[in-house]
């Protein structure tokens, strides 16, 4: 009896490969079921097909979050940590928006309108309203910092591979925990504001800040701006579109 040559790994895989594709050929050309037979464009389609069932094609489906592993902190960018930093609102896409943009002024862009000479305050209203800003940001640098070295140690968790269901769980609701209490030091001092503006100063606000058309009835749903229209000026572009949702 002859002696065959051994064959390789290589071989091994290959050759069931092509078995199948001699398989899949045959039926469709003559048929294994019931269908009607495959003309023989349909058949070389077939048959030049990737064998993606093997191994699969990734090309098509890189994630949004390709980049992002050299991050210090997977969860948070440079821009997002120093915004969280800084106890700016911007933080984690608006930590205002459901005052913001339900007509609730926030001190902040209060004090850069009255600045740029587009709202005037009067010098109670003006003390007030400072003192007030720099309560706010001053919490929320406090918790912001907490927040930022709560995620690092919820990154290490899992870059040092020692995260356990227990852990994970503490870990994630002490972020929670913080960024609640961010929130609410940026709602609640929205909140405050309307008790230190008038309501034509709060008009002006919503005007200048692009919620409302200059001349609308407040709160004319049919008389409102789309903020994503209207950078008002001194502010970024990018962030202001982030703060506001804009596509």
């Amino acid at each position: 009896m002859p002696e065959f040559p051994p064959i390789s790994a290589k071989q091994w895989i290959i050759i069931p490969f092509f078995m199948l594709i001699a398989i899949v050929h045959f039926d469709a050309t003559h048929g294994f079921s019931h269908q009607p037979a495959l003309n023989n464009d349909e058949s070389a389609r077939l048959v030049a097909m990737k064998p993606s069932f093997i191994v699969s094609d990734t090309v098509g489906n890189k994630s949004p979050y390709a980049g992002q592993q050299t991050r210090s902190i997977k969860a948070l960018s440079q821009q997002e940590t120093e915004a969280i930093l800084a106890g700016s609102g911007m933080a984690f896409g608006g930590m205002a928006k459901a005052a913001e943009l339900n007509g609730y002024p926030g001190p902040k862009h209060v004090l850069e309108l009255h600045e740029a000479g587009r709202m005037d305050l009067n010098d109670e209203q003006l003390l007030q309203i400072r003192a007030l800003f720099e309560e706010m940001r001053e919490k929320a640098i406090g918790v912001g910092g907490v927040i930022v070295e709560l995620e690092r140690e919820l990154d290490a968790l899992f870059v040092k591979r020692t995260v356990t269901p227990e852990l994970l769980e503490r870990a994630i609701t002490q972020i929670g925990t913080q960024k609640a209490k961010l929130r609410n030091i940026h709602l609640q001092a929205h909140l405050r504001m309307m008790k230190i503006l008038t309501p034509e100063q709060i008009h002006i606000y919503n005007v200048e800040r692009g919620y409302m058309l200059e001349g609308s009835n407040e709160g004319t749903e049919s008389n409102s701006a789309d903020p994503c229209d209207r950078v008002p000026d001194g502010h970024d572009p990018v962030m202001w579109r982030m703060h506001n949702g804009c596509n």
